[in-house]
């Protein structure tokens, strides 16, 4: 199941992320490891507060094993950044990152948000997803999937008054 990210997930989502960038338990990083993650800690924080920063979450009886962080960006507000991908190795391999993106999509639909973009170290995996190749760097490659509006109006003919 894939929800919004509540207040009380807050520890959980931390301690997945902490684990995908560090191999290690919160508990046990060093200081330099710790500045490295303070930023996005203050994200995780801020996101079950309304702000433009969303975690997505998926979760097996009431353990959350994947997250996902989409972020509102542009000087509209009509485009958002997918940030943090990540999934608890046991759970890995189990389509949850594509459920979690196909929530955000279904999310940037409901909030009017044109498009999404993500820099992909795993291009494959995002171009099935939709998403299409925009720069490439020597680590990543930047990608986008355009969204299409949930409804559109269409005039079909003109009724004279």
């Amino acid at each position: 199941m894939t929800r919004f990210m509540d207040q009380g997930d807050e520890a959980a989502v931390y301690s997945l992320i902490v684990r995908h960038l560090h191999g290690e338990d919160p508990e046990h990083l060093s200081d330099g490891s710790r500045d490295q993650i303070d930023n996005l800690a203050r994200l995780v924080a801020l996101a079950g507060k309304g702000g433009a920063h969303w975690f997505l979450v998926a979760e097996d009886e009431r353990q959350i094993v994947a997250a996902l962080m989409l972020c509102r960006s542009g000087r509209d507000w009509q485009s958002a950044d997918l940030g943090e991908q990540v999934t608890h190795p046991d759970w890995r391999g189990r389509g949850l990152q594509r459920q979690l993106v196909a929530h955000a999509v279904k999310l940037c639909q409901a909030f009017g948000i044109r498009s999404i973009t993500i820099c992909s170290q795993e291009p494959e995996f995002h171009h099935a997803l939709g998403f299409r190749k925009t720069v490439e760097t020597r680590n990543t490659l930047e990608m986008r999937m355009e969204i299409r509006p949930r409804f559109s109006v269409r005039v079909v003919g003109r009724r004279q008054v």
